[in-house]
């Protein structure tokens, strides 16, 4: 078979299995492959702050499990689990329906996690992201009353173990009509974490 009927085939094949997005609120995330951007809202730098970029997330029944080499695929041992942690969907006045969700990886053979906040709608009936805001350990993430969205980042400081970060600062984001995209509007912080008692 020549190599470009293979390509077609895969291609349709591909697009065969992809779930159109007729709705967003009923889209099913759960057994969806979720690909992340390598553009992020997070713009800091250094070994624990910055963002993670683009990563791939074969979900199914709300998990996607990642290995190493297939020494660990085999074994059945994944090198890290990924779960939707949070989900959660709001109507704007002036924009789309807009599905938000907290996803997090958690690192089984060591320590760590990171998690992404992701912002889907559907459009021309396609998946399409909107927000995309990752860091490690976190980010706290909530919708306030006015449709903004509120996100509370751990920072670390040059000198501060990977347990311990002794900043935070809070991000709001509004919607943008005319970029059809969620836009940092004012951030607070960073401020010193109080010490536990």
């Amino acid at each position: 078979m020549p190599m470009r009927v293979v390509f077609v085939v895969l291609v349709l094949s591909l697009l065969a299995h992809a779930q159109p997005c007729h709705d967003i609120r009923t889209f099913d995330f759960a057994n969806a492959t979720i690909r992340t951007s390598s553009s992020d809202q997070n713009e800091l730098k250094g070994t624990f702050n910055a963002a993670w970029g683009a990563e791939t997330f074969h979900f199914k029944r709300g998990t996607s499990e990642s290995f190493l080499d297939d020494s660990q695929r085999q074994a059945g041992t994944p090198e890290g689990r990924t779960v939707i942690a949070s989900d959660s969907v709001i109507a704007l006045p002036s924009g789309p329906v807009v599905r938000f969700l907290v996803i997090t990886w958690m690192h089984l053979q060591g320590t760590g996690a990171h998690s992404f906040v992701l912002g889907f709608v559907c459009r021309n009936q396609a998946l399409h992201q909107v927000f995309q805001f990752s860091s490690e350990y976190g980010p706290d993430f909530e919708i306030a009353p006015d449709n903004q969205l509120v996100i509370k980042q751990q920072i670390w400081a040059e000198h501060d173990p990977h347990c311990c970060p002794t900043e935070t600062r809070t991000l709001h984001y509004a919607w943008n009509a005319a970029q059809q995209r969620f836009r940092r509007v004012r951030v607070d912080g960073p401020i010193p974490i109080e010490p536990r008692p």
